[in-house]
């Protein structure tokens, strides 16, 4: 655990205790408050919020009874709903048939349940002082911990976002598999399709470790003396933040090294003539990275690979060596590819 997030649980457990100190006065001075508890969640949403555990939670925090079935002239209805990035739950207080009060809590993450914390904190506010009812702005405790609750204003026209988040969230990894089609032009001759599967894996805004195998299966040279060619291809690098979000959009890129297998087979030639060669190449990208839903997106890419280990292809003709190929110095790259997240 880090020190900024200790401070903030500590900060957490004090400001319960003050709660707690606080409600025992109200008991004393009057009828204690109690409500009824309606929690209402999606379908998806179902076991991220338990009535009965959060009843629990909110009582341990203010030291006292005071959810009550019955309870008819306070209600609290808590609405949960998620996606496969955050969960949101907004929590209504109603008092003698008025809206009271409305506020919003919400965490990152794809652990849903984590919620349940931070949701009784707030709802334990509400109940504990209606009329002064503190805001908790629980970025500003994550950055200053020692800073005093601030006092919300009296009126109030809008709900109020708490923004719960998971500590390290930059530190999450997520994995993805990335299929790709694209053509190349240079490494074999004239403009070749290249088909390839790879992946990705790292933090969503940090940078990610890339992966590739892409087959470029077959291309001519009209003879004679003539041939086909095709070659295999691996890579591996590194990509920039926001590669493996598909909720945001994106403008980066990868840098990778590559090796390649090449081979070219002549043609109309007096005897058949095979040549396998390596390749090795240094490639840099520039990726546009468009979401189409929680685990799609499209990634546009253009580039190129800056061979290292560059091959010439020759066929034997009449005692000569004849050149069939001589790859491109610097290759120009563009794929299409749809990252899938599969984690």
């Amino acid at each position: 655990m880090t020190t900024r997030r200790a401070a903030f649980v500590l900060a957490l457990l004090l400001h319960g205790t003050v709660l707690g100190a606080r409600s025992t006065a109200h008991a004393q001075q009057g009828e204690p408050l109690h409500a009824s508890l309606d929690v209402v969640a999606a379908p998806d949403a179902a076991a991220c919020v338990d009535a009965s555990a959060l009843t629990a939670r909110v009582e341990a925090i203010l030291g006292r009874d005071v959810i009550r079935a019955d309870a008819s002239r306070v209600q609290v209805r808590v609405e949960v709903v998620r996606d496969a990035q955050r969960t949101r739950a907004q929590i209504t207080l109603v008092e003698d048939g008025a809206p009271r009060d409305t506020r919003e809590v919400m965490h990152e993450g794809p652990r849903c349940t984590a919620i349940a914390g931070p949701l009784s904190l707030v709802l334990a506010m509400l109940l504990d002082d209606r009329e002064r009812a503190p805001t908790l702005d629980v970025t500003n405790a994550a950055e200053t911990p020692t800073t005093p609750v601030a006092t919300r204003p009296a009126a109030r026209t809008a709900p109020r976002t708490e923004a719960i988040t998971e500590d390290g969230r930059a530190t999450r990894w997520r994995a993805q598999l990335v299929p790709e089609l694209g053509v190349g032009v240079g490494m074999l001759p004239g403009a070749a399709l290249l088909a390839g599967l790879g992946g990705r894996l790292g933090p969503p805004r940090a940078f990610a470790l890339s992966f590739a195998l892409s087959l470029l299966p077959g291309s001519r040279v009209e003879g004679p003396p003539g041939g086909d060619f095709l070659a295999f291809r691996g890579a591996l690098g590194v990509c920039a933040p926001g590669s493996t979000d598909p909720t945001h959009l994106t403008l980066g890129g990868c840098v990778a090294v590559g090796a390649a297998a090449m081979r070219g087979r002549g043609e109309a030639l007096e005897r058949v003539y095979v040549q396998l060669e390596p390749w090795v190449d240094v490639e840099a990208d520039l990726e546009l990275h468009i979401p189409l839903g929680a685990r799609v997106a499209v990634a546009l890419r253009v580039g190129v690979l800056v061979p290292l280990l560059r091959p010439v292809f020759y066929a034997r003709v009449a005692d000569e060596d004849v050149v069939l190929h001589d790859p491109w110095p610097v290759v120009p790259v563009a794929t299409l590819a749809v990252p899938l997240t599969i984690r």
